[in-house]
């Protein structure tokens, strides 16, 4: 009777409890189009508009900087400037990694997979 009490508890504890639709999931597509941003998942779904969501890596992220130049402190001839591309915004033809949420109603785009 214990072993049998033991072996229920671990199967309790290890079981995920609920529906698998309850829980997110990692799901990867393909970019289509990226005005108005379209991800392809497989032949029957194609996803786009509210059921995305985007990480800054997914939008892309270009900060601007601005740097002295001369050899030291009091050497200052002016500054350097432009821009750096930290996440270039997602393309056509990206493959993306996504997280299924809500039970499929909103899909997480964290980034290029």
């Amino acid at each position: 009777m214990t072993e049998q009490t033991g072996d229920y508890l671990i199967e309790q504890m290890n079981s995920p409890g609920g529906k698998p639709s309850d829980y997110s999931d990692e799901v990867f597509g393909k970019v289509q189009s990226t005005n108005p941003l379209t991800i392809w998942v497989s032949q029957s779904i194609q996803l786009s508009g509210s059921f995305l969501e985007l990480t800054t890596e997914a939008k892309g992220l270009t900060i601007n900087v601005s740097l002295p130049v001369g050899t030291n402190k009091e050497d200052v001839n002016g500054t350097a400037s432009g821009n750096i591309v930290i996440f270039p915004p997602l393309q056509v033809g990206d493959r993306v990694r996504m997280l299924r949420v809500q039970k499929g109603q909103r899909f997480i785009v964290l980034g290029r997979a």
